[in-house]
C-alpha cells in the first residue's frame, strides 16, 4: 500500500511541474506579438512571412 502511494505521489508531483513549466513557457510566445490589428495580434512568425 505505501508503494502505491509513494507511487502516485511521486506521479502527480510529476504532472504538477510540467504543468507548471508549461505555464511559465506560454507568455514567451505572447511577447512575440508585435502588432494587433482590428484585433488580431500580428506575431514576428506572421511578419517574416
Amino acid at each position: 500500500m505505501r508503494k502505491y502511494l509513494f507511487s502516485a505521489g511521486l506521479a502527480l508531483l510529476v504532472a504538477a511541474t510540467s504543468v507548471s513549466v508549461t505555464a511559465v513557457v506560454q507568455p514567451a510566445f505572447a511577447a512575440e506579438i508585435k502588432y494587433v490589428v482590428n484585433g488580431i495580434p500580428i506575431t514576428t512568425g506572421d511578419i517574416a512571412h
